[in-house]
């Protein structure tokens, strides 16, 4: 391979790296600026791996990236529903925790992780399930290292469902541009 193709393919791998992606947030309401709560250390040993967005029970919930059900959603923990995350969905690596236990938005085949779930399409509805303070959605990017902030921009004032910019490898995927 000569310098030439090496420097250009270097090139093209840096600009779709850089890429940006246009996505929603997953309910509406005026964020960041309202935040129930934010990403990051608490008190003592506790950290908050995920942000909160305070909305009423049966807020629709909407996917931000497009992504497949992991095979462990539902309740965190059947046998106490009022402990941890409640019940909660991952797509992809997105985790939306403590909705109502309704799955009626999904098909059969995106709940099996056989059907792809698209950016914006409706995964459920808010709730207050799992160890909860109030009706909330709990967002969180697994393995939680990530503050889930980082992919959403904003400009304050505007109301939302704000757009907002991922940044990552960009593929397309059944015509539609997806961050991996």
């Amino acid at each position: 391979m000569t310098k030439r193709t090496t420097a250009f393919l270097l090139l093209t791998l840096f600009s779709v790296l850089c890429n940006s992606v246009r996505a929603d947030w997953p309910v509406p309401g005026n964020w960041p600026e309202e935040l129930a709560s934010d990403f990051g250390p608490r008190w003592s040993a506790y950290f908050h791996k995920g942000i909160d967005l305070a909305v009423p029970i049966h807020t629709p919930v909407r996917t931000v990236r497009n992504g497949y059900v992991r095979k462990d959603w539902g309740w965190e923990n059947p046998d106490n529903t009022h402990q941890g995350y409640g019940f909660r969905i991952f797509i992809g690596n997105d985790m939306y925790a403590h909705l109502e236990p309704n799955t009626s938005c999904l098909t059969e085949e995106q709940l099996e992780g056989y059907a792809e779930v698209p950016a914006g399409q409706q995964i459920g509805w808010s709730g207050n399930t799992g160890r909860s303070t109030g009706p909330h959605l709990h967002f969180g990017i697994y393995p939680f290292t990530t503050n889930p902030l980082r992919i959403f921009t904003y400009s304050p004032g505007t109301p939302s469902i704000k757009s907002t910019e991922l940044k990552g490898r960009v593929m397309k995927l059944n015509g539609k541009d997806c961050v991996l």
